[in-house]
């Protein structure tokens, strides 16, 4: 017992997938559950995911601005701007 919550534990702040069940699982599922492959790139919300690669582009090119805020706030206010100026 011990040594299953020591490998419980070891799995903090880590993706994990639990499948709970009240019968044991079968060899099929079992196959399912081992072949589950985690998506890394999509568990990030899409703003997180624009947000950071607004900072990668940053970081290559502040275009001037001196510090990643003002220039986040400048950019998406162009995204903005431009998706306004397609409204009917």
């Amino acid at each position: 017992m011990g040594n299953e919550f020591a490998e419980v534990f070891a799995l903090n702040q880590q993706f994990c997938y639990l499948a709970i069940k009240p019968e044991p699982f079968v060899a099929t599922e079992e196959d399912i559950i081992d072949n589950l492959k985690v998506d890394y790139d999509n568990l990030k919300t899409p703003s997180q995911r624009l947000r950071a690669i607004l900072y990668v582009n940053y970081q290559q090119n502040n275009e001037g601005y001196k510090d990643f805020n003002t220039y986040y706030i400048a950019h998406i206010d162009k995204v903005c701007e431009h998706y306004k100026s397609k409204l009917i």
